[in-house]
């Protein structure tokens, strides 16, 4: 369990570059990245003392597990909510196309990348 455990975070470790670049512009990609590594540090001194909090008062770890999947769930739903109003989106103004990873792209940032001979069907 623990290599599936660590598998799966260090995959996304690589794939937070990938997610940022599809949520912003990319004239914005230098603050977004700064500003989502600077939130993580950040919590990342709290982490100890949520750990010695739930060991030392608590007695063990139960309860930070389940705050972890309360945590899992609700971003579980927030992205679920992302995907359907992109959907909407797409079906509404027809502006979308579905590329081969899976996310929605608008026709004009392909062409402000540079990529206006792509034909995406």
């Amino acid at each position: 369990m623990s290599v599936v455990a660590g598998w799966c975070n260090g995959s996304t470790l690589t794939l937070i570059p990938v997610l940022l670049m599809d949520i912003v512009e990319l004239s914005e990609y230098g603050v977004c990245y700064g500003v989502s590594s600077f939130a993580v540090g950040v919590l990342g001194f709290l982490r100890p003392s949520m750990i010695g909090h739930y060991r030392d008062k608590l007695g063990d770890y139960e309860g930070l597990f389940f705050l972890l999947a309360q945590c899992t769930l609700v971003l579980a739903f927030f992205w679920m909510c992302a995907s359907a109003y992109d959907r909407c989106l797409a079906n509404r103004h027809k502006k979308a196309v579905r590329c081969t990873q899976g996310y929605f792209w608008r026709l004009g940032k392909l062409e402000s990348m540079g990529n206006s001979d792509i034909n995406p069907t």
